[in-house]
C-alpha cells in the first residue's frame, strides 16, 4: 500500500512524531510527500531527507491532505 496524498505530522521532531514519519517514510508515504511541523526548529532523532520542515502549523495545514496530530 502506498499513500499520494500529502501528509503532515504536528510535532513531527518529538520521538513519537518523529517515529512515525521515519516509519511513513519507509514505504507508506514518498518523504517528498511529508510534511513535519516542530515548535522548537530542531529536527527529530531520525532525519526523513526529503521532508518539509516548519515551524508554522497553519501551513502544515494548507500543504497537507491528511493531518496527525
Amino acid at each position: 500500500m502506498h499513500i499520494t496524498k500529502h501528509v503532515g505530522i504536528i510535532g513531527g521532531n518529538g520521538w513519537l512524531g518523529n517515529a512515525m514519519a521515519a516509519a511513513v517514510a519507509r514505504g507508506l508515504v514518498a518523504p517528498e510527500m511529508l510534511t513535519l511541523s516542530c515548535r522548537s526548529g530542531e529536527r527529530g532523532k531520525d532525519p526523513i531527507a526529503g521532508a518539509y520542515w516548519t515551524r508554522d502549523n497553519a501551513e502544515l495545514a494548507a500543504r497537507s491532505e491528511i493531518i496527525v496530530l
